[in-house]
């Protein structure tokens, strides 16, 4: 009998504590998202936003939620994922050693140089936007442009006005087509001072200009109106009504690294018309009797209907001498220029 009172008890209690329980958990405020951003953490016009909170914290601060690899996490909320930081991942140690494999303009370059995404963060003008780290100010990227001028990916990173080789998109500074005879063309008073890139390449106005970051296979070789001087035009001083126009029609064969068929390299009038000049060549390709007189030996006495006179600057005084070792310039902005200069005269032919 008493066994029976305690389970009629012991059952007595137990619904007591269920109604009790139930009357509880109705007046209970349902439970808030755990959720510890402020609203506008996505928002980039906020003051909230999460990008303004980096410079204060880095990424340490928002792994310790979402993974170090920021994949998720314990939220299960990705930062790296393709609608907003695709190329997080660059922010690694090593990120401002150049000898580093993770080093910053090694990751840019394997993106095809997309600058955008540097700019979310450190903003449009790398100034240091919400990251409140600038590229700007890091005794870098100087010029104007920041990392968007020329020289930061072909040319010298230390010279804003070498905008070619000695490097090439690869790194090199030697011996390869990207480097050729860019210097020589560019800064070498020995042959001109007057060879611009545009005489050769379409130079785009800003980093984003169509056909810049494309994806071709090597430079786009677009010829400019220097290369494509005519000569022997009816109506010049000098005309030669026997040899007739002289109209170049330069072209690069980027198998062979060879161009052809240029005023600059001997398409006019008493030059070497068919002289196929190699990119690479270095001095061998700047021998007078390339262009004009004789290949081999180097001799500048030009044929055609010129005058069979070996002293060039008895007519051409204003651009060469005679010096010890032979001839050498006065005048290198006179050579390859366009014009025909004769007893210090300029004048079209």
């Amino acid at each position: 009998m008493k066994l029976a009172i305690k389970y009629i008890t012991t059952l007595i209690v137990l619904m007591f504590f269920a109604f009790a329980c139930s009357d509880i958990e109705e007046n209970l405020a349902p439970q808030a998202e755990v959720n510890i951003h402020k609203e506008g953490i996505s928002d980039p016009a906020s003051p909230n936003f999460h990008g303004r909170l980096l410079g204060a914290t880095g990424f340490n601060g928002c792994s310790q939620c979402h993974a170090s690899d920021l994949s998720g996490g314990v939220t299960g909320s990705a930062c790296n994922t393709t609608d907003c930081h695709p190329s997080i991942d660059v922010h690694q140690t090593g990120i401002l050693d150049p000898s580093s494999t993770a080093f910053h303009a090694k990751y840019i370059k394997g993106i095809n140089w997309e600058l955008d995404q540097c700019a979310t963060c450190h903003g449009t003008d790398y100034g240091g936007g919400y990251s409140a780290g600038g590229c700007n100010t890091t005794g870098c990227h100087t010029a104007a442009e920041g990392p968007e001028a020329c020289n930061t990916c072909h040319g010298d990173p230390s010279d804003q006005a070498m905008i070619a080789p000695p490097q090439d998109l690869l790194d090199n500074s030697e011996g390869t087509i990207g480097i050729g005879a860019h210097t020589a063309h560019l800064t070498d008073a020995a042959i001109s001072d007057n060879v611009a890139c545009i005489e050769c390449h379409t130079v785009p106005s800003s980093l984003n200009s169509p056909g810049h970051l494309d994806a071709t296979a090597g430079a786009e070789l677009i010829f400019g109106t220097l290369s494509t001087t005519v000569t022997n035009v009816e109506g010049t001083q000098y005309y030669d009504s026997d040899r007739g126009l002289f109209s170049p029609a330069p072209a690069y064969d980027m198998a062979t690294g060879t161009c052809s068929g240029s005023y600059c390299h001997g398409n006019f009038k008493n030059g070497n018309t068919d002289n196929v000049v190699s990119w690479t060549a270095g001095s061998d390709g700047a021998k007078c009797g390339s262009c004009h007189g004789d290949p081999d030996t180097g001799d500048p006495l030009p044929g055609g209907s010129h005058f069979q006179v070996a002293t060039c600057e008895s007519c051409h005084a204003a651009v060469v001498t005679r010096g010890a070792d032979g001839l050498e310039f006065v005048a290198p902005e006179k050579h390859i220029n366009g014009k025909l200069n004769v007893f210090g005269t300029e004048i079209d032919y």
